[in-house]
């Protein structure tokens, strides 16, 4: 329990040391901020996509988020290079999701880089349901 509460508490202090008190550097934090929500929005709808077409063509289960790509790869959905891309992405959620402290730039910096192939997901995700009129 004590490490839950160090945990929470370090969060706490990093949230009043890294925001709150340096007003001055605002602008920064706020275009951070906003670009990892943006990558977490992008891992769920990625996630959400892959679930629902791993659902309604009775794929095997995925394990984690980083098995959705996986699976979407082997069913030949996507293609290597997207799933080499997405794979390391969909995993950084559980970064976002739990580690407060850590400064992220780096990662989303990559993330933003290759946002096309985000795009490219979806027209390959719409080209393999094109076969599969009645099923999804």
């Amino acid at each position: 329990m004590t490490d839950a509460l160090d945990e929470v508490s370090q969060a706490l202090t990093y949230l009043v040391q890294e925001t709150i008190s340096r007003v001055t550097d605002m602008d920064r934090l706020i275009a951070t901020k906003a670009m990892e929500r943006l990558v977490h929005i992008a891992i769920e709808a990625i996630a959400d996509i892959g679930n629902l077409l791993i659902d309604a063509l009775i794929m095997r289960d995925p394990a984690s988020y980083a098995d959705i790509i996986d699976i979407l790869h082997d069913e030949t959905v996507i293609t290597t290079d997207v799933a080499e891309v997405l794979r390391p992405m969909v995993a950084f959620r559980r970064t976002l999701m739990q580690d407060y402290t850590s400064k992220h730039a780096a990662s989303l910096f990559l993330y933003a880089q290759n946002a096309h192939y985000i795009q490219q997901f979806v027209e390959q995700v719409k080209n393999y349901l094109s076969a599969y009129p009645e099923s999804v």
